[in-house]
């Protein structure tokens, strides 16, 4: 019924032909988005949910589009086509692109992750919790809400302090997923960008090293020889990163990361349970 009233909407606002034929994408656990095919071509059409209540990501609309205004041009994110308020909530428009859902060909990952933190800093995406104090008091705050039982587990994996690095506020996407990642044999491209943010890189790497994030979304953990290979290729792409910084905070992303499923399984959605525990488990070894 939605789509139906939307499509009235944007054909309507000369944005889609009458013709056009809509399917839409599985997978996503925040919007809807429909891949739009018509005599023009295809495009994506998103569709942002309205009331947003997410400890750890954001859902902004405009932050998505200023970033693939920012970067499509680097060919690591798809074009804009249109941004529109709708009577369901902000609508993005934008190029599809090809390629399939892999965190497996890590070294075109780990290429794009250092082209876009070396990409100048939009001063308008917020900056996110990016030293160890901050991510500590950040992922107190997501515990907040979680149940006593896992707040009491998760508190006593507290890392601890190790030397504080400095920020330089680079581009993050926050939220580099598998299914957030599109592979062809030429490229690697990242989409859903509504929750973009300036910070440390780290958060990103960590992120893609998640076996939590990996798990929900059908991957094995990553291997000890694909972490190796994708921080080297990170590391030979982006020359100014101190790899010493990844040694320094990377238990406290995972530290948050593991606070943000036990948030998620104290809201009822208990597929995050095994991701928790393989957090868990990478966080006792650090």
């Amino acid at each position: 019924m939605r789509q139906g009233k939307l499509h009235h909407e944007l054909v309507q606002a000369g944005l889609i032909s009458q013709n056009a034929t809509w399917s839409k994408f599985s997978g996503g656990r925040s919007n809807s988005v429909w891949k739009v095919k018509s005599d023009d071509g295809l495009v994506c059409v998103k569709l942002y949910q309205e009331n947003w209540n997410n400890p750890l990501y954001s859902n902004n609309s405009l932050d998505e589009l200023v970033c693939l205004t920012a970067l499509h041009d680097k060919r690591i994110c798809p074009q804009p086509i249109a941004h529109v308020k709708t009577a369901y909530g902000d609508c993005l428009i934008y190029d599809h692109v090809t390629g399939k859902t892999t965190t497996d060909e890590v070294e075109k990952v780990a290429a794009t992750f250092a082209m876009l933190h070396q990409h100048d800093p939009i001063a308008s995406l917020p900056r996110v919790a990016s030293t160890a104090d901050a991510l500590i008091q950040h992922t107190y705050s997501i515990l907040s809400s979680c149940s006593d039982d896992l707040r009491n587990e998760l508190i006593k994996l507290r890392p601890k302090h190790k030397e504080e690095m400095d920020v330089t506020w680079q581009m993050l996407h926050r939220d580099p997923t598998p299914n957030n990642i599109l592979v062809s044999a030429s490229q690697c491209y990242l989409i859903d960008w509504q929750s973009p943010g300036l910070g440390h890189p780290v958060e990103d790497l960590c992120h893609f090293l998640s076996p939590a994030m990996r798990i929900l979304y059908g991957a094995a953990p990553i291997s000890t020889a694909q972490r190796q290979a994708f921080i080297a290729a990170y590391c030979d792409h982006h020359s100014d990163f101190d790899i010493h910084t990844l040694d320094a905070m990377q238990a406290f992303y995972h530290w948050r990361l593991a606070a943000y499923c036990a948030w998620k399984i104290s809201q009822g959605e208990q597929d995050y349970s095994k991701g928790l525990d393989h957090e868990i488990a990478l966080l006792k070894q650090f």
